[in-house]
């Protein structure tokens, strides 16, 4: 070509060859994830710990008692005696759940996934004791200010991080089950508690928040215990930190690594 053409013609033509290729790897990695079944993202080495550690960290989601709060805000606010009226009460639920986000979204920029919503989790598993011993005791304030401050925490750490990171660790399939598991836990808490609350009374309305306190201690410990941080990796690091053919492997290699597979479309760094 260098003999035909003019050396900057060969060098446009190359570079939108190499252009073409990268294109091509990028729709061979859809083209393979598209066709990656329910039962890998299960059962496959390559995909079932993501699945597993991401459709854990959806479900505990749910079981810190987020939806008992904004669901029956009003009947814990109306336990507490306030003497604001139920539509008050929404608005200001509703107003420190959107300002909260706001903080969830720059502490992102700066926290890893991991510490963020490990802290975060420990402290509402102490908001729902907090909720819990004010109910049986009657402490209004004190019920109204853990109610307020539990949206703030959730906001901060599992509300964003928990999607997230199920989009940084899953594939979609696997993305999917997740998001069926964590909406069927909502269900069942917007079906049971009215149930529940009716069949225990008023006055025993603390237990559910014990209940849900307890379980978000477990997912404290699960996500201390599995939960692998993704920031700053590469989708390629991701998934190999993830693939229990490499064993425990808990950090990847860098990229600089000879030994280090990584595809066109696979090297963009997570911030």
């Amino acid at each position: 070509m260098s003999k035909i053409y003019h050396p900057y013609v060969v060098q446009e033509r190359i570079a939108e060859l190499e252009g073409e290729e990268q294109l091509d790897g990028v729709s061979a990695n859809n083209a393979d994830e598209d066709n990656i079944s329910y039962g890998k993202v299960c059962c496959d080495a390559r995909y079932s710990r993501a699945t597993f550690v991401g459709c854990s960290v959806a479900i505990f989601q749910q079981l810190t008692g987020i939806n008992v709060i904004m669901f029956y805000s009003n009947t814990v606010f109306a336990l507490a005696k306030s003497s604001m009226s139920a539509s008050t009460i929404t608005g200001i639920v509703g107003v420190v759940n959107f300002l909260a986000t706001f903080g969830g979204m720059t502490l992102l920029g700066y926290v890893g996934r991991k510490p963020l919503l490990l802290y975060t989790t420990a402290a509402l598993a102490i908001v729902n004791g907090v909720v819990g011993f004010a109910l049986f005791n009657s402490y209004g304030t004190l019920m109204i200010s853990g109610v307020l401050i539990f949206i703030i925490i959730f906001e901060l750490g599992p509300g964003p991080i928990t999607w997230l990171y199920m989009a940084e660790i899953m594939q979609d399939k696997g993305s999917s089950i997740a998001t069926v598991m964590n909406w069927g836990i909502n269900l069942l808490i917007s079906y049971f508690v009215p149930i529940l609350i009716k069949k225990i009374g008023d006055d025993n309305v603390g237990y559910i928040f014990y209940f849900m306190g307890g379980a978000t201690v477990v997912g404290t410990l699960f996500i201390a215990i599995f939960m692998v941080e993704t920031k700053g990796k590469t989708v390629a690091q991701i998934e190999e930190m993830f693939d229990k053919s490499n064993g425990d492997l808990k950090v990847a290699r860098p990229t600089n690594d000879s030994n280090f597979n990584s595809t066109g479309g696979n090297d963009q760094y997570l911030k």
